[in-house]
């Protein structure tokens, strides 16, 4: 897979301004979630499309969510998608530990992944 870059000043400043959607449960950096329906003590959002930043045709991009899907295995997970601006992407929340996640983000050519926890401000992990 492509490899992981160190974060920019825009790529900081868009992961940032990125509202995080899973159903009706929107997460932003920096802030604590005002609702945790979720059955689980921490969830990492994880996705696949666009390693290391660059654009992929949306045919290849669900093709590596759909290896990333298989690759959780039997973790609790949930469907969401970042968005800001024109710009949108899907993830999976996953409850599974960070390291787990760390390696399969890695893997998938991926510069961060968002570790989001009831009560607590939402995480941003840089993996460079």
């Amino acid at each position: 897979m492509s490899r992981v870059r160190p974060p920019t000043q825009a790529a900081r400043a868009a992961y940032h301004r990125t509202r995080y959607a899973i159903g009706p449960v929107v997460l932003h950096i920096g802030q604590r979630p005002s609702d945790w329906p979720f059955d689980a003590r921490s969830l990492v959002l994880i996705g696949a499309c666009n390693p290391s930043g660059l654009r992929l045709p949306d045919g290849v991009n669900t093709r590596l969510m759909r290896q990333l899907r298989a690759r959780l295995g039997r973790a609790p997970l949930w469907r969401g998608e970042g968005s800001w601006r024109a710009w949108s992407e899907p993830f999976f929340a996953v409850a599974c530990p960070l390291p787990k996640a760390r390696v399969l983000a890695r893997l998938f050519g991926q510069n961060a992944v968002v570790l989001a926890q009831p009560h607590r401000r939402v995480r941003l992990v840089w993996l460079a």
